[in-house]
């Protein structure tokens, strides 16, 4: 559990800044009016931009209002403006916790070190620090997780899209194989009706053929017939010739 011990500082009669607000602003601090208490701590802050217990107080205020970008901009001037190491180790020690409250843990681990090489032996910064340190583990390894998590879900992904690529080339092999078993099917009744027509038209040459030499054969028969008749006759004219004259001569 993170230690967080926000301790406002007091000032010194002997240097500037604006007492009267910071005085209230303390007033109001110590009996929880947090929103009261940052309004009097930004006007000295304002009053004094150069006084590190303005800033330094206005910056706790506002850790406690949970405004904690806010806080951070104040604490880390308040380390900044001051030579005194104590301030400073304050100012940075709150600045870590501001920091880790806001998430940013990075951020204040850096904050907790610089503190502690102010004061090395300090048991809050060292056991807040040590507490950050084990949240950044835990941070990577989610971010591990994540990643793997993300990596995994690649390859699911990647898996089904090889799945459903080879589901759909099957499909499409399918496709392909019955067009073209229907385009050899088709083929093969055009390649068998040409063959009938073929057939059809040789044996229609044929039966033509046939036909052909039966009626020759049955003309030339006729013409034999008529040839034969014709012999007869003039055979037959030659006999009765014959035979008149040899009547006269009688």
């Amino acid at each position: 559990m993170l230690l967080v011990c926000l301790n406002l500082s007091v000032f010194a009669q002997n240097e500037k800044r604006d007492a009267t607000n910071i005085r209230k602003g303390n007033d109001q601090f110590m009996q929880k009016f947090y929103d009261e208490a940052s309004k009097f701590y930004q006007k000295a802050a304002q009053n004094f931009p150069q006084d590190h217990i303005a800033a330094y107080n206005y910056g706790n205020v506002l850790v406690e209002l949970k405004k904690y970008d806010e806080a951070i901009t104040q604490l880390a001037k308040a380390a900044q403006i001051t030579d005194d190491k104590v301030k400073k180790f304050d100012a940075l020690y709150n600045l870590g916790n501001a920091y880790l409250l806001n998430q940013k843990i990075d951020e204040s681990i850096s904050a907790y070190k610089n503190a502690l090489k102010l004061k090395p032996t300090d048991p809050k910064a060292k056991y807040n620090l040590s507490y950050a340190l084990q949240l950044k583990k835990q941070q990577q390894k989610q971010q591990q997780n994540q990643e793997q998590n993300q990596e995994q879900n690649q390859e699911q992904n990647q898996q089904q899209n090889q799945e459903q690529n080879q589901e759909q080339n099957q499909e499409q092999n399918q496709e392909q194989n019955q067009e073209q078993n229907q385009e050899q099917q088709n083929d093969q009744k055009d390649q068998q009706k040409n063959q009938e027509q073929k057939d059809q038209s040789q044996k229609q040459q044929e039966q033509k053929q046939k036909m052909d030499k039966q009626q020759a054969k049955q003309l030339l028969e006729a013409l034999k017939k008529e040839e034969e008749k014709t012999q007869e006759k003039i055979k037959a004219a030659k006999t009765k010739g014959q035979a008149q004259s040899n009547e006269k001569d009688w």
